[in-house]
């Protein structure tokens, strides 16, 4: 009980941020929008407010998240009981073909098996332990993040500079719960059931129910994404946050309407508070943002939707990033004061083992199902589609956050770069897992798509 009371605890401040930006926007969500994005808007809230009390040298307690949660529960009840303001009229669909009843069969029985896989899991392994668990503790037990924390060093506390979104959204769970590693972790599993009718509901935006159930279908079951729902790392929850980010960046693309571009800058700023991979995303985003106004030969507004969208990922961003920053909070793994000549040329020397993971990667069936074999061969047999229309800023959008990891691997400094690559290659590839889904969609999708009613 007290497990749902933190999820709820969670989902209410994710709505009073929500309908405070609809009502600023005057957008209308739809209602599975609504309680499926305020739930990841929570998870950001929790863990800003957190790491602004620790900026302000605020303990917290129990007391005070729940006392928090009660306040924001009363000011959202006026909203609630207009809630009709806030959400598209609901018309009935039409009846489930036999297609679908398989398909929503086969997604409640994955659900069903995530969950009772990961019920008696507490936290394990080692980058579950040091980065997010051993954090999480040391900010419950200390009712807060400890003065100093992020100046202890590698030798105290793994990865201090690793941005804090999940050890502070175990820590507010632990303020709800007590602690308790093993109901702590089924954060995760909620994560992902919830992400599912989000972007059940992005997919609807260009697809029709049959696409949009397949491509939630393909996603849920590919046996990594189920398996990073049960144990408590960060990169299932980064590829949630940049898939939401990208879905509303491509339905502001095919729409214009400013709306979707703010929902997509708002989770870009929320993706920077998971991982540090997040800034290839984020650089990608106002790459081709830039480069689509630019083409628009609108100068209103290029400047209008460009200072928006960048505003709205600075205001959510800005509490971590520039902390980051003005402390000096280096990343471990690459260091470019260490970066030299020799040792660049000695990481591209070595170059061919990512692409040869990355191959070995493609045909492990066991990790993705045949879900890289058959994105390969739809990119293979839909060449000619590939940089058209939408599908042209998606791919590229792909092609240039690819680039960006390649970066990122031939900057490592600190282990040899086989070392990395055999470590976090597979992890990365999660990352992508919901663009590539769209993509493939949109490729084969059938000439009914639309905005079609839920």
């Amino acid at each position: 009980m007290s497990f749902i009371i933190a999820i709820f605890s969670i989902e209410v401040l994710g709505i009073f941020v929500a309908l405070f930006i609809g009502r600023l926007l005057k957008y209308k969500f739809a209602l599975i929008e609504l309680f499926g994005i305020s739930f990841f808007i929570g998870l950001g809230v929790t863990s800003c407010l957190q790491f602004l009390m620790f900026l302000l040298g605020v303990k917290l307690s129990s007391g005070f998240v729940a006392t928090l949660t009660i306040i924001a529960a009363i000011l959202l009840l006026p909203s609630i009981t207009e809630l009709k303001k806030y959400i598209i009229e609901f018309r009935k669909p039409a009846s489930l073909i036999l297609l679908e009843k398989i398909i929503l069969a086969a997604l409640f029985l994955q659900a069903a098996w995530v969950i009772f896989q990961a019920l008696p899991l507490p936290i394990h392994s080692y980058d579950s332990l040091a980065n997010f668990g051993f954090k999480a503790k040391i900010f419950y037990l200390n009712a807060g993040i400890p003065g100093g924390f992020f100046e202890w060093g590698e030798q105290v506390v793994s990865h201090p500079d690793y941005p804090p979104l999940l050890p502070l959204i175990l820590t507010w769970v632990y303020y709800f719960i007590g602690f308790n590693e093993v109901l702590v972790t089924k954060i995760l599993p909620v994560a992902y059931l919830i992400f599912l009718p989000v972007f059940y509901f992005l997919l609807r935006k260009f697809f029709t129910r049959v696409y949009a159930l397949t491509g939630i279908l393909v996603f849920a079951t590919i046996p990594q994404v189920s398996r990073y729902a049960m144990i408590t790392y960060a990169d299932l929850l980064l590829g949630i946050f940049v898939s939401i980010a990208f879905m509303y960046f491509m339905v502001y693309l095919y729409d214009k309407e400013a709306s979707a571009l703010v929902f997509s800058a708002l989770f870009f700023g929320l993706a920077a508070w998971v991982k540090n991979e997040s800034v290839v995303f984020i650089c990608t985003f106002f790459l081709l943002l830039l480069f689509y106004l630019v083409k628009l030969r609108d100068n209103r507004r290029l400047i209008k939707h460009l200072l928006l969208s960048f505003l709205i990922f600075f205001a959510v961003s800005s509490p971590w990033v520039i902390f980051k920053l003005f402390n000096g909070l280096l990343n471990s793994d690459i260091s470019i004061g260490q970066l030299g000549q020799e040792r660049f040329l000695f990481n591209l020397k070595d170059s061919w083992l990512i692409f040869y993971n990355l191959q070995m990667e493609f045909f492990n069936l066991k990790k993705w199902n045949l879900f890289w074999i058959i994105v390969l061969l739809v990119l293979i047999f839909k060449k000619k589609n590939i940089f058209k229309d939408l599908a042209f800023y998606a791919s590229f959008f792909i092609i240039l956050a690819a680039l960006g990891y390649f970066g990122a691997y031939l900057a490592t400094t600190s282990y040899s770069l086989d070392w990395y690559v055999e470590r976090t290659m597979s992890r990365f590839m999660l990352h992508f897992c919901g663009l590539f889904i769209f993509l493939v969609l949109y490729l084969l999708k059938d000439e009914k798509a639309g905005w079609e009613a839920l």
